[in-house]
């Protein structure tokens, strides 16, 4: 039964992503207008804020991404993004002060829906994975990477993650090789994977960015 019931979550999940591109299609096809950023955008990169449900706890953090054109209306790339929060839940293990990061690594694809002079609309797709840390603040452990103390890991847990969503542009500045503008973006996260730190619905949320994007010709 649990088994079933996660494979309904994934392919609702997959064809919910699917049914974005398959709207891409028909918009781009009805309402193509004129576009002073996507058609000839070579490749892209932003930074955002994010805020979303990790572990049950509202979490924010950062999110980069660097994206690459292979169509005019098309665009794929890699995410890195990283959260964290705090509360008391320790899900049983022996922790003074839990902290919880959350990382998550993904390979995002792009499409434009709908643009019309400075303002522009986009899906997104992405895959790929995210990392949960369970953390403790009172106790420290050295990293030699960077040179710091931080706080020590007391587990680890892994979950492949779909993210599925809407993306809000608006170019502020623009010249020959260069454009930036400021977004919006929603996105639904649906984990899949392991019980500890919450299990996969306690990761599956809405996530809410917004930042800057360096778009390059």
């Amino acid at each position: 039964m649990i088994i079933t019931i996660r494979l309904v979550k994934f392919f609702s999940m997959k064809i919910y992503i699917y049914s974005i591109f398959f709207l891409l299609g028909v918009i781009q096809f009805n309402f193509a207008q004129e576009d002073i950023v996507q058609k000839d955008t070579k490749a892209s990169f932003e930074a955002s804020l994010l805020g979303s449900d990790f572990v049950n706890r509202t979490s924010i953090g950062l999110s980069f991404v660097v994206n690459k054109n292979w169509h005019e209306y098309f665009q794929m790339g890699v995410g890195l993004q990283t959260a964290f929060n705090r509360q008391s839940n320790s899900f049983g293990y022996d922790v003074f002060t839990p902290h919880y990061t959350s990382t998550a690594l993904t390979f995002n694809n792009t499409a434009q829906l709908y643009s019309l002079g400075k303002f522009s609309v986009e899906a997104n797709a992405n895959f790929g994975w995210l990392f949960i840390n369970l953390q403790d603040e009172d106790l420290a452990e050295y990293n030699p990477a960077f040179d710091i103390f931080q706080p020590a890991t007391i587990a680890r847990e892994s979950f492949r993650m779909l993210q599925g969503g809407i993306t809000l542009n608006y170019v502020i500045k623009q010249r020959e090789t260069t454009a930036i503008a400021i977004f919006a973006r929603v996105l639904k996260n649906q984990a899949f994977g392991n019980v500890r730190f919450g299990g996969a619905d306690a990761n599956s949320n809405f996530q809410f960015n917004i930042g800057v994007k360096l778009i390059a010709f």
